[in-house]
C-alpha cells in the first residue's frame, strides 16, 4: 500500500516536471506574456517580432537606426500593434 502511493507520489513529480519542460519548449520566455502591455519590439531599430518587455531593449532618443530601404522591416512600414495571444506577443498588423 504505501509503495504505490509513493509509486503514485513519484509519478505525479515527473508528469509535473514534463509539463513544464513542455510548455518551456512551447513558449520561449522571452515571448511570454500575459497583457498586451507586457509586450515590446524585440530590437529598436527594425524590429520583426515582440518580445516580452523584461527581455526588450531601451529605447530612446539615443539609439540612432538606418533609414535605409532595404534595412527596413514590416514593422517599421505597417501599422501595427501589441497583442498577447495564448501568452505569445505576436503584431497585429491593422
Amino acid at each position: 500500500m504505501m509503495l504505490t502511493i509513493v509509486m503514485i507520489f513519484i509519478s505525479g513529480i515527473v508528469g509535473c516536471a514534463q509539463q513544464e519542460d513542455f510548455l518551456e519548449k512551447r513558449i520561449p520566455l522571452e515571448r511570454y506574456c500575459k497583457l498586451n502591455e507586457d509586450c515590446i519590439p524585440n530590437k529598436c531599430c527594425h524590429p520583426t517580432y515582440l518580445v516580452n518587455k523584461k527581455y526588450g531593449h531601451v529605447c530612446n532618443e539615443s539609439v540612432f537606426c538606418s533609414i535605409a530601404i532595404e534595412d527596413k522591416t514590416r514593422m517599421d512600414v505597417e501599422k501595427w500593434e501589441p497583442a498577447c495571444r495564448s501568452n505569445i506577443c505576436e503584431v497585429i498588423y491593422e
